[in-house]
């Protein structure tokens, strides 16, 4: 374990401050920013997060200080703890090299994809992985007290991202179900249950209370099921279209859980025909549910972001099938050998594929971003301190400013106020009366400057908005990009 905590540390130092995401991280940011100033989640601003996960940075930049980077060493923490609980999962159903191997992966996998920000996903995904360690942990040492813990970690899964959560339940069913079925060592999911509810039910009460449980539901349940197909979904990857997703190696890491699983479900299959029915048949079922049910991340939008979501339960089948193939072909002196060749060879492709993929490339020529909320580079950095200085030179400290459709870092990078509900914008997301709100919204505290990035782009799905600034503001550079306006009263008219 030293030494897996120790490639962590060597990738984290290396990449930590390299780079910015303006969007989603910029959003997990601005979002932070908005807790610590006493907002509510989901009842002072819409965001698709669970609650819980903005404020859990919030209560560390309460300690630390808020900056990207800062959040970074979070992330880097919670990273750490990720590829530990891969190792100790996959120790728990599988020999020690196979888990070691699993841990090893888990180090390039996950976190550092993102820059190490640590966004909702991660949060939510590391929760979820100690909920199953714990599970494990219950069924095979007998202890409902660990179901009991099992279940509390579950809601606080749920509370951060809902959607992983839901996956993650799911799954523990499951693994009642199997653990019963085999008639062994069962699982306590009364004892589970009651954790859940000890932490859901006054989750529950604190977000009726506090008047965000509607907007909860609207925005946890209702877009997701209503908007978010139609405007974020991005098909499967084919051999045949254009890019990177078109690659046979993408191609066939985007499909990699599913074969998996399709390899382990038969065997399990043969193994009860011939009158195997252990502990080893049911964790095989629960592992293979697991890794299929959180491969669900990645059917609506495949892309890579939501790909690497799906790995670390993998890894953990993996090492269970190099280990579980040993065993149930151990009938003929050759297949011990084929197994462990197979198993080398899976863990192999899988971290030669995550390096060629899922690390950003490293940002050689970039500049020091100069917000103190920063203490990161970026390739782009130049530009970036040219909208930070525009939007700091027109506006004061106590200032709004609206920044369109999806940059919210620049509220933090500039440290001004966001005037209305909304951090981000994407095409279709946002109804009709949810743009009347909107500018509503700016009417009241009206904004001191305006960003629009893509101006053209942004117009044609929030056209009123960009109307209601244009009768308002007056652009600096209406060929710049991005078109910064002034109010009108503050420049000489032509």
């Amino acid at each position: 374990m030293p030494a897996l905590m120790a490639g962590v540390a060597a990738l984290a130092l290396w990449r930590l401050n390299n780079g910015i995401d303006l969007g989603d991280e910029g959003f997990m940011a601005h979002c932070t920013a908005r807790v610590m100033e006493g907002q509510v989640p989901h009842r002072d601003f819409y965001s698709l997060q669970g609650p819980l996960s903005s404020m859990i940075l919030a209560g560390w930049s309460k300690v630390v200080g808020l900056s990207f980077l800062k959040l970074r060493v979070l992330g880097a923490l919670i990273h750490g703890g990720m590829v530990l609980l891969t190792y100790l999962i996959a120790r728990r159903v599988s020999d020690p090299r196979w888990a070691l191997a699993a841990g090893a992966a888990s180090i390039i996998i996950g976190l550092p994809h993102m820059r190490f920000a640590p966004l909702a996903v991660w949060q939510g995904l590391a929760l979820s992985m100690l909920t199953v360690w714990l599970a494990l942990r219950s069924v095979q040492d007998g202890n409902r007290k660990l179901a009991f813990a099992s279940g509390i970690t579950a809601s606080l899964s749920l509370l951060v991202r809902h959607d992983q959560g839901a996956y993650m339940v799911l799954s523990i069913l499951v693994l009642a179900a199997a653990t019963r079925w085999v008639g062994r060592a069962r699982f306590n999911l009364l004892a589970w249950i009651a954790g859940a509810l000890c932490v859901g039910l006054p989750a529950f009460l604190i977000a009726r209370a506090t008047g965000a449980l509607s907007g909860m539901w609207e925005q946890l349940v209702l877009f997701p099921l209503t908007r978010y197909g139609g405007t974020s979904s991005i098909p499967f990857p084919s051999l045949d279209q254009a890019g990177p997703a078109g690659s046979p190696l993408a191609f066939l890491f985007f499909r990699l859980t599913p074969l998996v699983a399709l390899a382990a479900l038969p065997l399990i299959a043969w193994r009860l025909i011939r009158g195997f029915r252990g502990m080893p048949e049911a964790i095989g079922l629960f592992l293979s549910a697991w890794s299929l049910l959180m491969f669900g991340q990645v059917m609506v939008r495949s892309d890579l972001a939501h790909l690497v979501l799906t790995m670390h339960p993998l890894l953990v089948l993996v090492a269970w099938l190099a280990h579980y193939l040993r065993h149930a072909l151990d009938w003929s002196s050759r297949w011990p050998s084929v197994a462990s060749g197979a198993g080398a060879l899976g863990f192999a492709v899988i971290t030669a594929l995550s390096i060629r993929m899922f690390l950003p490339p490293w940002e050689r020529d970039a500049t020091r971003i100069e917000s103190r909320f920063a203490s990161v580079v970026d390739e782009d950095g130049a530009e970036i301190n040219a909208v930070i200085k525009a939007i700091e030179s027109d506006s004061g400290p106590d200032d709004a400013v609206l920044v369109l459709p999806y940059h919210p870092a620049y509220y933090v990078l500039a440290d001004r106020r966001n005037p209305t509900r909304w951090g981000y914008h994407w095409p279709g997301d946002r109804t009709d009366e949810e743009l009347k709100e909107l500018i509503a919204q700016a009417e009241v505290d009206r904004p001191r400057a305006v960003v629009i990035f893509d101006r053209d782009s942004t117009a044609t799905f929030l056209g009123p908005v960009v109307q209601w600034v244009e009768a308002h503001y007056s652009a600096i550079d209406t060929h710049a990009d991005p078109v910064i306006y002034r109010q009108r009263n503050e420049v000489s008219l032509p």
